[in-house]
């Protein structure tokens, strides 16, 4: 449930926002400071010269501050609610509602609602029911009948599939497919500024400069949570609109695989760097204990994890020097099937210098210190002990 107000940074209280900031501890000296910067503002209109009658206010916080957001949060800060199966996310003047539902049972996930509601009302938080709209993702896989509409102060809610929340598109696929045509739509205007700025013959770093501030910010909105899980259908469009933009600098460019990868590892470093983070402890227990690596979080039902993940390793070697391949495996969701077919020379004494056939591939399950495991070409003897450095991977 994604809330819209009426308003919003207009219909603080001044004084109901002094209270709370009394309650949570903060200066009295800050706080009356705070007091009298919102109440007692004169406004006027002037037009031509001309200029209105003064009228001073004592409601909002001024628009197009740095403080109006921050005191907003402040304002709501008295209202939060996280379980395991519902939660209230809040950023600024976004708030959103987040429940899982099983067994059809949405008693918590309304009573939220109504308590979200009617803690608004309370504060002179005007909700816009029109504006408020529901995004239903349904795990189950038989079809089943629409949920019934959630009503807001007797206005029943829309239910839509898809809806920009934080100027990023989620749709109820829970795929990045309405968030990649908004991505290249805003792309391909952007990339017509860059062209007419070529055109009257702006050129080098300055047009450099146009492209990171401008088109660049707009293609890679968002990319720490999408460049990782879009299809490669979306990928190629986007690639697409920076190997046109490349060509009007005429300069390479990195690929969206490229930024998404450079820009996730410059995300985690800041949130372990960061001891005040709230996801802090979380990244921290999934630090391997072999490497600077993070472990992959587990899930209930990981449908889309690869049961079997093959990587090859440059200085992983059989003990006739053929390069082998590491497969590792998780005893979790791991599904064997037909042992792969593959091409190899025959290293064996006695063959054919060259020769190169198709044979079944036999494998020796091999565990890591960790629990991990992996499969071993399998030789005469064993040979989990050479390529061991492979668990460094896990």
């Amino acid at each position: 449930m994604f809330f819209d107000f009426s308003s919003a940074f207009n219909t603080i209280q001044p004084r109901l926002l002094w209270d709370k900031l009394q309650l949570a501890g903060v200066d009295h000296h800050l706080t009356t400071w705070i007091l009298d910067y919102l109440t007692h503002r004169p406004q006027f209109v002037r037009v031509q010269g001309f200029e209105s009658d003064r009228l001073l206010c004592s409601t909002g916080a001024p628009q197009g501050t740095v403080l109006a957001p921050f005191l907003f949060t402040l304002y709501t800060a008295d209202f939060s609610y996280n379980t395991p199966s519902c939660h209230l996310q809040k950023f600024s003047d976004d708030s959103a509602v987040v429940g899982l539902i099983t067994d059809g049972d949405d008693r918590e996930y309304r009573g939220l609602i109504q308590d979200f509601a009617d803690w608004c009302l309370r504060n002179n938080l005007q909700i816009n029911a029109g504006k408020t709209k529901e995004l239903v993702v349904d795990f189950r896989r038989r079809s089943h009948s629409p949920p019934a509409p959630v009503s807001i102060q007797g206005t029943d809610i829309d239910t839509v599939k898809s809806y920009k929340y934080l100027g990023v598109h989620l749709n109820d696929s829970l795929d990045w497919s309405d968030n990649t045509d908004a991505l290249v739509k805003k792309g391909n205007s952007r990339l017509f500024l860059l062209r007419r700025l070529r055109s009257f013959g702006v050129q080098g770093p300055l047009l450099r400069t146009f492209y990171d501030s401008v088109v660049a910010s707009a293609i890679f909105y968002g990319i720490v949570c999408w460049a990782s899980s879009i299809t490669d259908r979306d990928r190629r469009r986007m690639d697409r609109l920076v190997r046109r933009a490349s060509s009007v600098l005429g300069c390479p460019l990195d690929s969206v695989e490229v930024v998404g990868n450079g820009r996730m590892m410059a995300k985690l470093s800041s949130l372990l760097n960061n001891t005040s983070h709230p996801l802090q402890d979380t990244l921290t227990a999934l630090g391997s204990s072999f490497s600077e690596r993070l472990l992959h979080p587990r899930c209930v039902k990981e449908r889309r994890r690869h049961a079997i993940t093959s990587q090859e390793n440059n200085g992983g070697y059989g003990s006739h020097g053929v390069p082998v391949r590491a497969i590792f495996l998780d005893a979790n969701t791991i599904r064997l099937g037909n042992i792969p077919l593959g091409s190899a020379v025959d290293p064996l004494e006695g063959a054919p210098a060259g020769t190169t056939y198709t044979k079944q591939t036999v494998y020796e399950l091999c565990a890591c210190a960790n629990g991990k495991l992996y499969l071993s070409p399998a030789e005469k003897g064993s040979t989990c002990q050479t390529t061991s450095n492979f668990c460094l991977w896990s």
